[in-house]
């Protein structure tokens, strides 16, 4: 009798968890409902952040939903990418909010995801990661978009703030990390030393570049720890 007591009120605490954030995915839906209709120019910045903190509290979550609140989920979070068939995943549709920034958004809206959309052009993956399994990919080495992006980024910092500016420093911080420590490349030891010697060149700079030197020589001398035709997310 206790233990099915206990499980009952594990399930009413559980629906009462739902029901709450239900409430909020709603809150946004008719927010951003109402910023699509809007006359005049308005600031994208709260409701995309409210919109990820959203996203943050439904991932855990999304796949425990039964059918009629996933429905109810998609259909509210508009400008969200997501899913929870192979991979679980709610991310900011850029191409969305791109879109509403040239429409609606104040000049900090349109430089955050004109950059966005750059990096992520169909709202799910980096434009420099190759997707080969559900949950990961090799990076882009020798095609230029590590070392531009980071250069673009960097001179974005100046012009946007508060949430954005945390974006696009986490953005720059990853592009670092795939140049300085990225270890799965999908080309040849000749693209990983072609974009590393580009980005030597457009970043001269940058404070990373001493890193970049020396995983450079790494690399030139066999001596990194980068995998090359490699296959991520295995």
């Amino acid at each position: 009798m206790t233990t099915v007591f206990c499980l009952t009120s594990i399930a009413i605490i559980a629906l009462a968890d739902s029901s709450s954030l239900l409430k909020e995915v709603r809150q946004y839906g008719e927010k951003i409902d109402r910023i699509e209709k809007s006359a005049g120019k308005v600031s994208l910045q709260e409701i995309v952040q409210e919109g990820t903190s959203m996203a943050d509290k439904l991932r855990p979550v999304i796949e425990e939903l039964s059918e009629s609140d996933y429905d109810f989920v998609l259909k509210n979070m508009k400008g969200f990418a997501i899913g929870r068939q192979e991979a679980v995943f709610i991310e900011p549709d850029t191409v969305f909010f791109s879109s509403l920034a040239k429409k609606v958004g104040i000049e900090d809206d349109r430089l955050y995801f004109h950059f966005l959309n750059e990096v992520m052009p169909d709202g799910s993956w980096p434009v420099y990661v190759e997707q080969q399994t559900d949950v990961g990919g090799c990076t882009k080495y020798g095609e230029g978009y590590l070392s531009n992006l980071y250069k673009k980024g960097n001179a974005l910092l100046p012009k946007v703030t508060g949430y954005y500016s945390k974006g696009v420093k986490r953005i720059v911080r990853h592009l670092s990390d795939k140049l300085v420590s990225g270890t799965c490349a999908c080309g040849d030891r000749q693209s990983v030393i072609k974009e590393l010697r580009l980005f030597l060149e457009l970043n001269k700079e940058s404070d990373i570049v001493a890193k970049v030197k020396k995983r450079l020589e790494e690399v030139q001398k066999d001596r990194s720890t980068m995998e090359f035709n490699c296959i991520g997310g295995r």
